[in-house]
């Protein structure tokens, strides 16, 4: 998520162009959602709670992807592969809370 969060934007940095993080806010929101999903593992939540903070975390960034898509094909941009990227992130980070929660109910 962070990586199609920043990665457009380092890139746009390199090449002129504006992106990623600096357009509307949005990759922002993806890199505070994927810092929050991560957080409560540092301080060592039980597998069930830390499965579901996870896979509500991955949810919102995938709403947050499906927001920023729907505003840039009506605003008459393309979508970056940073979208795409951030979307996968969402996607694998989302397969994480589903196992942790599955790991929980055979505690």
């Amino acid at each position: 998520m962070i990586a199609g969060a920043f990665g457009p934007w380092l890139a746009g940095k390199l090449s002129g162009d504006s992106a990623g993080i600096a357009l509307g806010g949005d990759g922002w929101l993806l890199v505070l959602a994927a810092g929050f999903a991560v957080a409560p593992a540092l301080v060592g939540l039980t597998r069930g709670a830390l499965g579901l903070w996870v896979l509500l975390n991955a949810l919102l960034g995938g709403f947050i992807c499906l927001v920023h898509s729907q505003q840039s094909q009506m605003d008459g941009f393309q979508n970056g592969w940073g979208l795409y990227v951030a979307g996968a992130g969402c996607a694998v980070l989302g397969l994480a809370g589903l196992q942790w929660l599955r790991a929980a109910s055979h505690d």
